[in-house]
């Protein structure tokens, strides 16, 4: 609940604003060190306003070790890099809106069940892959009828997650 929430009054009524924006500013990135609360207040402000979320996390990494190894004991097991798996996300966010099989349009607007997408953490990739990135973003945020958080943690110089503590921005 958002009593739980360790983010700011403030901050908490911007998000509501945001989610409750009828279209314009759709996308919204939030940055905070970890632990900040970034993904929790997305998620549990839209869940109190009847939002579905859909999140995209990144997935756990396969080395190539591993996918030579899978691909020799098993048929047509296909490596997939981060960053495909991320581009796929968005193409099939962006292409297919939720079905509605109800025949009265009036009872298709009032049924019909907004979405969130959340981001969380954006893959890291060499300049080819940053640029698919990019591309992904821009049509996700041009052409996604659905509002989307992209969260992205704050690091130190090193690379390193900001470990301090913080606020989410």
């Amino acid at each position: 609940s958002v009593d739980h929430l360790t983010v700011p009054p403030k901050k908490l009524e911007a998000l509501c604003a945001w989610l409750d924006a009828a279209s314009p500013s759709r996308t919204l990135v939030l940055v905070g060190p970890p632990g900040c609360s970034k993904s929790s207040a997305v998620r549990v402000l839209a869940h109190e306003r009847g939002y579905d979320v859909h999140e995209w996390t990144p997935p756990t990494p396969t080395l190539w070790s591993e996918h030579a190894h899978l691909a020799s004991s098993f048929t047509e097991v296909e490596y997939s890099s981060k960053v495909d798996e991320f581009c796929a996300f968005v193409a099939r966010a962006t292409k297919y809106t939720p079905l509605s099989f109800l025949v009265n349009s009036a009872d298709q607007q009032q049924k019909k069940k907004k979405t969130v997408l959340l981001i969380r953490d954006i893959p890291s990739s060499d300049e080819a892959g940053r640029a698919r990135i990019l591309e992904s973003l821009r049509t996700l945020a041009c052409t996604s009828q659905s509002h989307c958080a992209v969260i992205l943690t704050e690091q130190d110089e090193g690379g390193q997650s900001n470990a301090r503590g913080g606020e989410l921005m």
